[in-house]
């Protein structure tokens, strides 16, 4: 793994597992020689960016995911894959974080899993903004789903969302979700208050 230590963001060329920890402030990740950042676990005290020309994976071996999270961290979350996915179906990007997911993007799929906060007993996936060009699939295994800033939440091909422990969007502030000929599929153990404009 790398160790970072500095605010700037860091070029990396990882062709197998990449993981990291920063041992003091954010983590800001860019790949730039291999096609996939293929992600073991990033570790940070602050914000956590990470940018794929191509896809954002979970590394795995024949047992499943090497660690439960792929990414650690006390502050916000933004993940940006250029041509690729976030994840994948039945391997989906898990994150524990005491902040927002800042944006998800890919021109793929998105697989996001939110596995609560760290150092704050925060159940909550909260969300900035989540576009893809195919399907988008958000669980969030503590609580519920909601969106921390006003207009569209989410937009994609397909949206499956699902809080395990909680309601989707909340009273008078609906999550605004937008499916481009596709269907929106949620679950919920609480409410469900979503707008699809």
């Amino acid at each position: 793994g790398v160790e970072i230590n500095r605010q700037a963001p860091i070029f990396v060329s990882a062709s197998g597992t990449f993981s990291a920890s920063a041992t003091a402030g954010a983590a800001f990740v860019q790949s730039t020689g291999a096609p996939d950042l293929t992600v073991g676990q990033v570790v940070a005290q602050g914000d956590v960016a990470l940018t794929s020309p191509k896809s954002i994976l979970v590394a795995a071996n024949q047992l499943g995911a090497l660690f439960a999270q792929q990414v650690k961290n006390f502050g916000n979350l933004t993940l940006t894959a250029g041509s690729g996915d976030i994840g994948a179906a039945g391997r989906s990007f898990t994150y524990a974080a005491d902040g927002n997911l800042v944006a998800a993007q890919a021109s793929g799929s998105v697989y996001l899993n939110y596995a609560g906060g760290i150092a704050t007993p925060k159940t909550e996936m909260t969300i900035g903004r989540v576009f893809a060009g195919q399907p988008v699939s958000m669980n969030s295994a503590t609580g519920g789903i909601s969106s921390y800033l006003p207009g569209l939440a989410s937009t994609s091909q397909d949206i499956w969302l699902n809080a395990s422990g909680g309601d989707i969007g909340r009273p008078g502030n609906a999550l605004n979700v937008r499916t481009d000929a596709g269907a929106l599929t949620g679950t919920a153990s609480g409410g469900s208050h979503v707008n699809s404009p």
